[in-house]
């Protein structure tokens, strides 16, 4: 097995919390060691590439499960927040009205 796929498979975790730059530096490091190879590289690219993705379809996915819980709690929206600012903006407006006709 390819030393550079030994040393993702043990990293784990820990190399899918690593930003594109640490993967960069990583990579880097192993040049200078004499172990990277442009095929090496292509891996790590294709590995970047697929935490972007999966970092996406976790956002979309909590997105949801936390739009679920909102309106399973009953809150209120920023729509609902905005009608009823502008019917106590209107039941202002009347009550001024009818305390200059007073």
């Amino acid at each position: 097995m390819n030393e550079l796929a030994k040393k993702l498979i043990f990293a784990g975790l820990g190399l899918a919390t690593l930003t594109e730059e640490k993967v960069k530096e990583f990579y880097d490091s192993l040049v200078k060691k004499g172990e990277g190879s442009a095929k090496d590289y292509k891996l790590l690219q294709e590995i970047i590439d697929g935490l972007e993705n999966n970092t996406k379809e976790l956002e979309d996915v909590m997105e949801r499960m936390i739009k679920t819980v909102l309106n399973k709690m009953n809150l209120a929206s920023k729509d609902d927040l905005k009608k009823l600012e502008a019917k106590l903006a209107e039941l202002e407006a009347k009550i001024e009205f009818l305390q200059k006709e007073k």
